[in-house]
């Protein structure tokens, strides 16, 4: 399998990818470690959990940079 999803890379090939990306402000928004749990879903399971993820950590960011605002009242 070519697919980069199916790659295995150790936790500092991993951690250097991510940072290359983000030096390089690629954004990919919807990223995901196979595990035990999720290895056999399918690409449309995959992609609406990590979907149903991204859009609770955006909610949870934003409230988070809403409650940091020093224009609170």
């Amino acid at each position: 399998a070519s697919d980069v999803y199916k790659r295995q890379l150790t936790g500092a090939q991993l951690d250097a990818l991510l940072s290359a990306l983000r030096r390089s402000r690629v954004l990919i928004p919807l990223k995901a470690v196979v595990t035990e749990d999720n290895a056999a879903w399918s690409s449309i399971k995959l992609h609406d959990e990590l979907f149903r993820e991204h859009e609770a950590m955006k909610s949870v960011r934003a409230k988070d940079a809403k409650n940091r605002s020093p224009h609170r009242k």
